[in-house]
């Protein structure tokens, strides 16, 4: 029988939120009438850390727990976050999923915790009885864990479809980043993808462009106009995919299109209502890398990767 500790660990674990808790605080403190369960986590971004990685290009580390350990009431052990419950309800969390009826979550100096951090929470130990999360939680709590919960600019939408392009101004390594939101809406159509977690949401992705600085007006047009076609035509667009422009080259930059494929330290799957998502990332390549990417877009990907270029490609090149 699994004693308290494990139980929790295997909550947390278990939750399609996890991930995105890992990103967002380093520790937190469980508790209960008579102790602490403690455990602290890895995932956050550290700017110090995430320069090193990049400039190594390297993959950030694992995101999980590293540490879970029982501590005595009256201890002195410093947390991100506290979070009070009732034991038993954590065990019948755990036994038929039934949601905790109440928390009480205060940072190290008594404040309210940041409100999407409490909602985090409250999704891994106050799940939905009928398995659907709210579809608001895709911007709001999976892009906020992600981009430091900062606001992003709206620069592009479609009301009718309900389809948004957002920016995330230095959202990742310096980078401004450009990101769907929309395309994995339950309602928007079927997908050939498949998750580990359950079924596809929509087309079962979101598109994503990572900016340097270079051109970033032209390749932002250029990632309006794909997420445009895209809702048009209603042909999902696929990791592994090349988008070619019809002039060979796209005026204003000398790329004659892009690659689709993964974004690199970005997880590979995120809730979206009662289904799953995941980032395709676009990355603009030259009319001659164009014709190695129509036998396999991944020969491409593999070389900017060994370059140190994470999630792009510089355009002068």
């Amino acid at each position: 029988m699994l004693n308290r500790i494990e139980i929790l660990e295997q909550i947390l674990e278990q939750s399609p939120y996890f991930e995105f808790l890992c990103r967002t605080v380093e520790s937190v403190g469980f508790i209960f009438a008579d102790g602490i369960d403690y455990v602290r986590l890895t995932g956050k971004p550290q700017p110090q850390t995430t320069e090193l990685i990049h400039a190594l290009g390297l993959e950030s580390s694992e995101i999980g727990i590293v540490e879970s350990k029982t501590l005595p009431s009256d201890s002195t052990e410093t947390a991100d976050l506290w979070v009070e419950m009732v034991e038993a309800e954590l065990y019948l969390l755990s036994q038929n999923k039934t949601p905790v009826s109440k928390l009480r979550m205060t940072t190290p100096n008594q404040q309210k915790a940041v409100p999407q951090v409490e909602t985090l929470i409250q999704r891994i130990f106050m799940p939905p009885l009928e398995g659907t999360y709210p579809l608001s939680d895709r911007i709001e709590l999976i892009y906020g864990s992600l981009f430091q919960f900062q606001e992003p600019q709206f620069i592009w939408q479609n009301d009718q479809q309900n389809l948004l392009v957002l920016k995330y101004k230095q959202g990742y390594a310096g980078m401004d980043i450009l990101v769907t939101a929309g395309l994995s809406d339950p309602d928007r159509g079927s997908s050939d993808l498949e998750f580990d977690s359950g079924s596809a949401s929509g087309y079962g992705y979101e598109l994503m462009m990572f900016l340097a600085g270079e051109e970033e007006a032209v390749l932002q047009r250029e990632f309006i106009s794909w997420v445009q076609h895209t809702e048009q035509t209603k042909r999902p667009i696929y990791q592994g995919d090349y988008l070619e422009y019809a002039g060979d080259q796209i005026p204003g930059i000398p790329s004659g299109g892009f690659i689709v494929v993964p974004a690199i330290d970005f997880p590979e799957e995120f809730p979206v209502a009662d289904g799953f998502s995941t980032f395709n990332t676009l990355i603009a390549v030259t009319p001659a890398e164009m014709q190695t990417a129509k036998e396999d877009v991944f020969i491409v990907a593999d070389e900017f990767f060994e370059k140190g270029y994470i999630n792009y490609a510089p355009l002068s090149r």
